[in-house]
């Protein structure tokens, strides 16, 4: 899958936003740690790229379906094999910073592709509210150690719902 991330500037801005889709502005600042660290999530993730996930991925990372950061990549290594997410975008941001824990609330509309099992049998796009907790090491680089599905389709929702 080709990247769909896209940097606006003043002169692309209303081609870019100009959509019936929902789209993603990511605000950040230079000083904000956590605002810089999810620029390379949502590459990945826009990518596809379960090697760079990996690396981002702090080794004592555990969510309410994956106990351990090797059961969570093993997910990702079968899932993103598999030609099932066509194009995704991020729709919104928000991000707290309390000392050396950081959230970030991200909003994202997920497109499958055409042929996926998904695609065929349930929705071609859904809308998506994850949350995604990041711990400052001691180097000072951010990594996650939690991420949750919050809400699929602005529905309260969970890992064990979508599994």
């Amino acid at each position: 899958m080709s990247s769909n991330v896209i940097d606006v500037t003043m002169e692309n801005f209303k081609d870019e936003i100009n959509t019936p889709l929902p789209v993603v502005l990511d605000f950040g600042a230079e000083w904000c740690g956590p605002c810089k660290r999810i620029v390379p999530i949502i590459k990945a993730v826009a990518n596809e790229d379960y090697r760079t996930i990996e690396s981002l991925i702090s080794e004592n990372y555990s969510d309410s379906y994956h106990n351990s950061k090797e059961s969570l990549m093993a997910d990702c290594r079968q899932q993103l094999s598999q030609n099932l997410v066509e194009k995704s975008k991020k729709t919104g941001q928000l991000i707290t910073i309390s000392g050396p824990k950081a959230k970030v609330v991200v909003f994202l509309l997920i497109t499958f592709a055409k042929d996926s099992y998904v695609s065929q049998n349930f929705v071609s796009f859904l809308q998506m509210k994850a949350e995604i907790n990041l711990q400052k090491q001691t180097n000072n680089k951010w990594l996650i150690n939690r991420i949750e599905i919050r809400e699929i389709n602005r529905q309260p929702t969970g890992w064990n719902q979508i599994r």
